[in-house]
């Protein structure tokens, strides 16, 4: 689906006032979250420039058939959240939501995550194989270790 498209169809689904420049903005929000949230993460993801302008219609989005849905139903929920109707809004952004959902488990069940960088324990993720003592080591020599340990215990 291009940003096009998802525009076109958000429009015939429910007359509004927006202008296409602020579309374009939303839509550009929601690929800089898939772009930044997965596909930077996985293995195989290239970057891209997801901020859009009206010069990018014809761009693909990131989430293709059957995810691609979740672009109209984000420009729904945008819609009804500035028109004040919050019914309208609930139910279209449980379904915004959903279809997130089912693009982020079918891209991660798809792509292989990549590979932890050694040395930043706080980018670790369960199930790596990170040796916490071969951060130590590295840590030490980083401050300046050379091999002696004083034991602060025996003083």
């Amino acid at each position: 689906m291009t940003v096009n498209e998802a525009i076109q169809t958000a429009d015939r689904l429910v007359k509004n006032h927006y202008s296409a420049e602020e579309k374009v903005r939303w839509l550009s929000a929601v690929d800089t979250l898939l772009q930044r949230e997965l596909v930077e993460r996985y293995q195989g993801g290239t970057e891209r420039r997801t901020e859009y302008t009206l010069s990018d219609m014809d761009t693909e989005l990131i989430a293709q058939c059957p995810y691609d849905e979740m672009y109209v139903f984000y420009l729904l929920v945008k819609i009804h959240y500035f028109n004040g109707e919050i019914d309208l809004y609930n139910n279209v952004a449980e379904e915004y939501n959903n279809k997130l959902n089912e693009f982020r488990k079918w891209y991660a069940r798809n792509h292989r995550d990549l590979p932890t960088p050694k040395f930043y324990p706080n980018r670790m993720r369960s199930g790596s194989t990170f040796s916490a003592d071969l951060f130590n080591r590295a840590m030490e020599a980083a401050n300046g270790y050379k091999g002696v340990k004083s034991d602060v215990s025996a003083d």
